[in-house]
């Protein structure tokens, strides 16, 4: 088993699949399923290394949609590997970093 496994989200597949063949590191493809209520289903195909993974999502629009998909990644790679590795090329609400105007949430706060 390699020692090393970068875990694709649907939103960044491609910088995935090209960041595990720069590093040698096992590919994990996510396949989802959207049911007729919006919720969504992921599994997993490939190999996750027990040692360390790297999640790789993008939370671009739809942002909450991805956003709930990375979460349920890198949960599922915390289940598996010691040491896990976030790459979010664009994080949504980034911009809501700080309260504007009175009573606005935080929202990179509770991320």
């Amino acid at each position: 088993m390699n020692k090393l496994s970068v875990i694709a989200g649907k939103s960044s597949e491609d910088i995935a699949r090209k960041l595990s063949k720069k590093i040698k590191a096992n590919f994990v493809k996510s396949q989802i399923r959207v049911f007729e209520d919006g919720e969504s289903k992921i599994t997993l195909s490939g190999e996750i290394s027990k040692r360390k993974s790297i999640v790789v999502q993008s939370i671009y629009p739809p942002v909450d949609t991805n956003l709930i998909q990375a979460l349920s990644l890198i949960s599922k790679a915390k289940e598996i590997s010691s040491e896990v590795i976030a790459v979010i090329p664009y994080m949504g609400y980034a911009r809501q970093d700080r309260e504007f105007l009175p009573g606005e949430i935080v929202t990179m706060k509770v991320l």
